[in-house]
Formats: structure tokens, C-alpha cells, sequence
């Protein structure tokens, strides 16, 4: 079996297990956390910088698979990169929850915006990941993910069409799943 076969063939069980879930399947949405868990708290946990509010995040991220199964279309993106869209966009709204509450402390938007993504900011095996994929899908994911630029801002700030941003973020996404999944466990 080809590298390549068995990504697809693990993305093919992710797409039944989110299937199943819909199904309300507890056993199938406790294997597709048992999958995603760690790279979705790894994620969080780079952006909120916070390991209480990255596990809260990661929780309401999760409910919200539980909730949203059904609505899933695996023709607009791997598993993995849904659930990691739904955690940016739950981050980010966490970031902004904590700035507003947070505004005697001098946290501030620009202490968010400066946040930037190395490979040793993030722990060993994403940092590894995301040196095995191509430099512009990384680099757009770190401005999307990591830094919350919108696409359109990315696209502006990199002078290339809107569609070329979400195509390398795609697949960055596909490409680091794919890293992520033949990487040995810790």
C-alpha cells in the first residue's frame, strides 16, 4: 500500500465516523476524537496560548462535530481540516471574549496580531510536519490559523488571487494530515 493509499483510505474512515456521528454513533464520535483530539489541542493550544482555555475550546469544538455531523461535506475538505476550522473560528472568538475582559491587563489586539508561527513554537511533531510541507501552504496556513488574517487579507498582503490563498491552505491542510498521520506516536 502506497503512502498516498493509506491517507486516503484513513480520510475515507474519518468521513464514516463523522457519518456515523450523525447517526448520534457515541462509539464512532469517541474514535474520531480519539483522531483529532491531539492536533485540534496542539492547535489551540498555539493560538490561545493557554492550556485551560485551549482544552474549553477544544471541548466546544467537539460539541459542535456532535452537533454539525450532518452538515458535513467531505468534497469541501478533509475531516481534519474541518475540525480545525471550526477550532480557529472558536478561537479566535475565545481571543476576542478574553481581550474584551482583559483590557485592564493590557492585552491587546496587537499582542494577537504579532503572534507568529516557527516550528519551535509549536511542539515537536506539528513543528516537524510543518517543515515536510511547501513553504507557501505553510506560510498561508500560519497567517489564516496562527496569526487571523482573514483569506482576503492574506491575499492582499501576498498580492496573489483570493482562490490561490485557499487552495494552499487546503492543501497544507491535507498535506500536514497526511505528515501528521504517518508520524511516529508520542
Amino acid at each position: 500500500m502506497k503512502k498516498s493509499d493509506k491517507w486516503v483510505s484513513t480520510q475515507e474512515a474519518e468521513v464514516n465516523l463523522i457519518r456515523k456521528i450523525a447517526q448520534r454513533d457515541t462509539v464512532a464520535f469517541a474514535a474520531f476524537y480519539d483522531r483529532m483530539s491531539k492536533t485540534g489541542f496542539t492547535f489551540l493550544s498555539r493560538l490561545l496560548k493557554d492550556r485551560v482555555e485551549s482544552e474549553d475550546v477544544l471541548q466546544e469544538t467537539f460539541w459542535q462535530v456532535w452537533r454539525q455531523a450532518a452538515a458535513y461535506e467531505h468534497t469541501l475538505g478533509s475531516p481534519m481540516v474541518w475540525v480545525l476550522t471550526m477550532a480557529r473560528s472558536l478561537g479566535i472568538g475565545r481571543l476576542r471574549q478574553l481581550f474584551k475582559h482583559r483590557r485592564r491587563d493590557a492585552f491587546s489586539l496587537v499582542d494577537i496580531a504579532s503572534m507568529k508561527t516557527t516550528a519551535d513554537d509549536i511542539n515537536r511533531s506539528m513543528g516537524k510536519a510543518l517543515l515536510e510541507i511547501k513553504k507557501e501552504e505553510a506560510d498561508a496556513m500560519s497567517m489564516s490559523f496562527f496569526d487571523g488574517f482573514t483569506h482576503e487579507e492574506i491575499a492582499t498582503h501576498l498580492d496573489i488571487p483570493i482562490w490561490t490563498i485557499k487552495t494552499r491552505i487546503c492543501l497544507g491542510m491535507s498535506h500536514l494530515h497526511e505528515v501528521l498521520q504517518n508520524a511516529p506516536r508520542v
